[in-house]
């Protein structure tokens, strides 16, 4: 790898963010990490997040904005990939806050693993009432070569920003222009190119849930770029990572079977979107109930991982799989007890 100018770029993308990125921003510009930068891209705000970026530029040398018109994210993450100047990179989200030895912790993972890809434990707090509602990837567990087991990335949270990637990987979102500034569709599309994950258990990353938090919305043009982002993918993997395409399936099913569908639980025409999840599944992933990473055989070789996928693939073939979804929601919404999936 090169040697970069900083060692570490930190993107940020920034939207209507004024309430909240001043934590988020001195949690970053505190590190007990010296060589890194942070670049901050502000995706058309409408209200003072750009006065607040320009006075933190204007504070630390190491720290730059880029402004660009708003698209709703489509495409802030790769404006900011574009300009790092690190041999490694980290994107977090403009409302949480890190740990003052954040960069430190994964930067030390994944130089000592030799990785590509650095992961660390994180905590799930409620904006107001800063009530800790979870900690995951907190475990202590060793590297993983992905070539021996791909299933084992089912079980790694699909964001980006608990992770640290060398630039030469991250950037390979980049060379695909019609990639969804998703985080799920950009580890999916490097995932071809990543040989091994290593991973701290230290909570390093907090993130915040607020109820006009992004995750809580669905639109119709979002669904529409999950299913034509993971199609990209699935031709890149046909040319590039065939070996991989059974493992595609299984991520398919994880993220429009499961996670997608359970977020149109609350959408007026539930019944006509499970029903196109499932014709999106059954005509591009047809493998998505069948293959070996959500099967009985694997889940007991490997001592148990992916059974919860496994048990939706049971619910899917008993076809009661909306009604297995109603009672979870139920469940989490009564008792305030959520099993993370």
């Amino acid at each position: 790898m090169k040697k970069n100018k900083y060692d570490v770029s930190i993107v940020i993308p920034c939207y209507n963010a004024e309430d909240y990125i001043v934590k988020t921003l001195d949690s970053i510009c505190n590190q007990s990490f010296d060589n890194y930068e942070v670049i901050c891209v502000n995706d058309g705000s409408t209200d003072g997040t750009l006065d607040i970026l320009n006075e933190y530029s204007k504070k630390y040398s190491f720290f730059s904005v880029i402004s660009k018109k708003n698209d709703k994210g489509a495409t802030t993450i790769r404006v900011g990939l574009e300009k790092v100047k690190g041999n490694y990179v980290c994107v977090i989200d403009n409302d949480d806050y890190v740990s003052t030895n954040y960069i430190e912790e994964l930067y030390n993972t994944i130089k000592n693993e030799n990785a590509d890809i650095a992961v660390c434990g994180f905590q799930r707090e409620n904006f107001v009432t800063k009530k800790v509602l979870s900690k995951e990837m907190n475990k202590k567990q060793e590297s993983i070569v992905l070539k021996d087991d791909y299933g084992k990335l089912l079980e790694i949270n699909t964001s980006l920003w608990n992770k640290m990637f060398k630039a030469d990987l991250i950037k390979t979102v980049l060379t695909e222009k019609r990639l969804f500034g998703m985080d799920m569709i950009y580890l999916a599309y490097m995932y071809a190119n990543t040989k091994k994950i290593a991973f701290t258990d230290k909570v390093l990353y907090f993130y915040q849930i607020r109820q006009q938090s992004s995750i809580n919305t669905l639109r119709k043009e979002y669904i529409m770029n999950v299913y034509d982002s993971l199609l990209i993918v699935k031709k890149f993997y046909k040319k590039n990572a065939k070996d991989m395409l059974d493992f595609l399936n299984s991520y398919a099913f994880l993220h429009v079977g499961v996670s997608l569908t359970y977020r149109m639980l609350k959408n007026d025409n539930f019944e006509y979107m499970f029903n196109e999840n499932v014709n999106y599944l059954n005509n591009n992933f047809p493998l998505w109930l069948k293959n070996k990473y959500c099967s009985l055989t694997y889940i007991i070789c490997s001592r148990g991982r992916n059974f919860k996928l496994f048990i939706c693939k049971f619910f899917y073939k008993i076809r009661m799989f909306k009604l297995f979804l109603r009672i979870y929601d139920f469940i989490i919404n009564k008792f305030k007890f959520e099993i993370k999936w």
